[in-house]
């Protein structure tokens, strides 16, 4: 590339940085945030186990009951109920209201085991920009631009090693040893300009990589509900009292073709949405499969990207979400405020006074 195309990027790198500062610096904390919701018990309540899994026996109407003996619920009905969520493995039931309390339930006999605040939530839809409705204007064309940034990011990260590693070569050649040992002692005094234009560097160089991928997985995600191929689209069901019971879902699944399923070892989840009659079972092998909440009738049957979307956005393999992506959006933040800091310096530089 020759020098105007490099100008080109460096200044897109820039202005596309500083456009955003605001809404991507917020969307790193409050990932942040979610990124250590599993640990801290304060965001996302911990999973409670039932006595026993995939035995998920309890009645719809039993566990409405029961979680209606929990005043701080506030659940007088069906209508109060946002969602049910099934945990064969664990055994348990979540049950969400609108103003996203959450109440665990034993599966098999319906006893209440946590009742708790979801503050995670309330988090990711601060994230993603839905709280504000600005979830398909300003924050996805924030994801846009945060894309082309980390694309222009990795341009740069190239040319200034490049760049370096050819200066270091020339200096070898150039000095002896006496002269390099002699520059060795000599300190220059400190600058903060030069300390965050270093720093601004380096710590760019372990952040990239999840910066591409939380970027383009993110651009997804935002506009799931938009794309049936990253989330199918619910349907409708014709009534708003669910009676579909958790192990009728499990038979009407095994019969449909194709899917192999024999047993809940198979199944992750299964939702059921009181107020749009509708129960969602999802597979393992990633597998939706949505049915009428009172009728049973087959609604549709999807793949579902999702979840894979989101374990890829926030790097959960290997725990990579805690031991490398957590710190990288740590250091992200600074690498922003360092970039910002420089680009003040270049249209504002300080002038430094004439002597007479």
């Amino acid at each position: 590339m020759n020098n105007t195309v490099w100008k080109c990027i460096r200044a897109a790198h820039k202005w596309i940085a500083l456009v955003i500062a605001v809404p991507v610096i917020f969307v790193l904390i409050t990932g942040i945030i979610l990124q250590v919701r599993k640990p801290v018990d304060f965001i996302q309540p911990n999973l409670h186990y039932g006595v026993a899994k995939d035995q998920p026996t309890a009645s719809l109407d039993t566990l409405l009951r029961s979680v209606m003996q929990a005043p701080e619920m506030g659940v007088k009905g069906w209508q109060d109920v946002k969602m049910f969520d099934l945990r064969p493995k664990a055994g348990t039931v979540k049950i969400r209201t609108h103003s996203h309390m959450e109440a665990q339930l034993d599966s098999k006999t319906g006893e209440i085991l946590n009742v708790q605040q979801r503050w995670n939530d309330i988090v990711t839809l601060m994230h993603e920009g839905s709280t504000w409705g600005l979830r398909t204007s300003v924050f996805l064309i924030s994801g846009l631009f945060m894309a082309v940034l980390s694309i222009t990011g990795c341009f740069l990260i190239y040319r200034t090693l490049k760049a370096k590693l050819s200066m270091r070569r020339r200096r070898a050649g150039q000095m002896d040893m006496e002269s390099v040992s002699k520059s060795k002692t000599f300190k220059n005094a400190f600058s903060f300009t030069n300390f965050c234009r270093k720093y601004h560097f380096y710590l760019a160089i372990p952040v990239v990589l999840p910066w591409l991928v939380v970027s383009f997985s993110g651009l997804l995600l935002q506009v799931r509900y938009e794309v049936p191929w990253v989330m199918p689209e619910r349907i409708q069901g014709i009534s708003t009292t669910p009676t579909l019971e958790f192990v009728t879902a499990l038979d009407k699944v095994k019969k449909i073709k194709g899917l192999e399923i024999n047993d809940w070892r198979e199944i992750s989840r299964v939702y059921v949405y009181p107020n749009q009659g509708n129960i969602s079972v999802r597979t393992k092998n990633r597998w939706q499969v949505q049915f009428d909440a009172e009728t049973g009738e087959l609604l549709d049957l999807s793949v579902r990207r999702t979840d894979l979307l989101e374990d890829i956005h926030e790097g959960k393999w290997q725990g990579a979400n805690l031991w490398y992506f957590l710190p990288a959006h740590i250091l992200s933040i600074f690498v922003w405020l360092f970039g910002v800091f420089l680009w003040i310096k270049t249209q504002w530089p300080t002038r430094k006074p004439v002597r007479s």
